[in-house]
């Protein structure tokens, strides 16, 4: 796999900065069930794994998951290589997706997909719609015979931003925060359409089943 451009120096900055004040306000959380997280997907080593999780829960992710060895798909430009800077000072490893070249990018994720490590990304991401599964990443996971593992966040009291289409979720200070995982879905290999649909609705109740609409500030 291409190793990625190192971020400009301003990037880098701006993300060492974004990573320091995470950690400044994670230092009050009072956390729970990262250990769980990190032995279920300590059992997948050396079998492709993909972890997903929603696009409003992945800003407190990053601290909670800190030093775990996994590639983080994020696309190029600003905001991904900002993004990438970020996961370097946690200990990931950024995997850049080109804008406007699907065959490009599907192969980048592929041969992630297909090393050592497992790979993280958000399922309803990077634009939305919110909570509704990428079809691309469940086709991805049935070509390699991928692992898709669920995993969560929710916190009281935690802020969430209604503005943005993702309904982003921060944790006030001293909050109570909470990491949950799923059960893995192991993704048969050449999957149908409508088998590929199936799997989607699947993963998605699987990730909805593992959020707390109470500290989510939601009712289902």
């Amino acid at each position: 796999m291409t190793t990625p451009s190192p971020a400009p120096a301003y990037v880098r900055l701006i993300g060492r900065l974004l990573a320091g004040a995470l950690c400044l306000l994670a230092a009050t959380w009072r956390v729970k069930g990262t250990e769980a997280v990190r032995l279920e997907m300590d059992k997948w080593t050396g079998t492709p794994l993909l972890v997903g999780f929603w696009h409003g829960k992945y800003v407190p992710l990053f601290v909670l998951l800190r030093g775990t060895r996994v590639n983080v798909f994020a696309g190029e430009g600003f905001r991904g290589t900002l993004i990438g800077a970020i996961c370097r000072c946690f200990g990931f490893l950024p995997v850049l997706l080109p804008h406007g070249d699907r065959n490009r990018a599907t192969e980048r994720m592929r041969t992630a997909l297909s090393g050592s490590l497992p790979c993280a990304t958000a399922f309803d991401g990077p634009r939305g719609p919110a909570r509704r599964i990428k079809p691309s990443l469940i086709a991805l996971a049935s070509e390699v015979g991928a692992t898709i593992l669920p995993i969560s966040m929710s916190a009281r009291p935690c802020c969430v931003l209604r503005w943005r289409w993702d309904l982003r979720e921060v944790p006030w200070p001293f909050a109570r925060v909470q990491v949950r995982v799923g059960g893995p879905n192991q993704i048969p290999i050449g999957l149908s359409e409508n088998a590929q649909a199936a799997w989607s609705q699947r993963v998605k109740s699987a990730l909805e089943e593992l959020d707390d609409p109470v500290a989510d500030g939601r009712s289902r």
